[in-house]
């Protein structure tokens, strides 16, 4: 991942928690998702700020912060997860002020912020893989580069608001669906029948009768 993919993320939440884990390694922080930060020399969250290009007057208005990553959340392993093999499912939402996709897992569809995602799939490899963890009971999409740990991202929650407007738009598309449907069966009896349908206008024809539509 580049470092202007992630920095471009924390200047849209102006959020940059540095957390530093036992081993030394560095990862950025902005809340619902944290990227890991290679290459770079060893930072405090005002250091990072800089090399992001933040004015020293606009840094005030950011939520910084540093500190030690006791709880082991950024290890390669040592957490039950599942790898998602399935494709994202090539569709999304927008929902209070949020651009959603859904991954599809064995617990169901897991939303997340496309946002979030994007300084991963800039930097995709043939080697990344997406794995599902349960963290402090929230899912979290583990995003490993081989068998290194380099993102985790927060599921967006399933709120009771965004599921209803998901089940009304389903609703909604076996409506539509089914009204094709009945259009094409209708068409295909018009056909064979001793009438026709223009196709530019719907007009019922007899057999071989060319529309007034097509004189304009």
């Amino acid at each position: 991942m580049k470092f202007t993919d992630i920095a471009k993320i924390a200047k849209a939440r102006k959020k940059a928690e540095i957390v530093t884990t036992t081993n030394d390694e560095q990862w950025l922080s902005v809340g619902n998702a944290a990227y890991k930060l290679e290459g770079l020399p060893k930072m405090e969250a005002k250091d990072f700020l800089r090399l992001a290009g933040v004015a020293d007057g606009k840094a005030e208005r950011w939520m910084r912060a540093d500190r030690e990553d006791e709880s082991g959340i950024f290890s390669d392993n040592g957490w039950s997860e599942v790898e998602l093999t399935a494709d994202m499912a090539g569709l999304s939402i927008e929902y209070k002020e949020n651009i959603l996709t859904p991954l599809y897992t064995t617990e169901g569809a897991v939303w997340v912020n496309v946002g979030n995602m994007a300084p991963v799939v800039a930097g995709k490899t043939a080697y990344m893989k997406f794995f599902l963890r349960r963290i402090n009971g929230r899912n979290v999409i583990a995003v490993k580069d081989g068998l290194l740990l380099i993102a985790l991202i927060m599921e967006f929650p399933m709120e009771r608001d965004l599921l209803d407007r998901i089940e009304l738009l389903y609703e909604q598309c076996k409506i539509r669906g089914a009204e094709e449907e009945q259009r094409k069966e209708y068409d295909t009896f018009s056909r064979t029948g001793s009438h026709t349908i223009c196709e530019r206008c719907g007009a019922t024809l007899d057999y071989g009768e060319k529309c007034d539509c097509t004189k304009d």
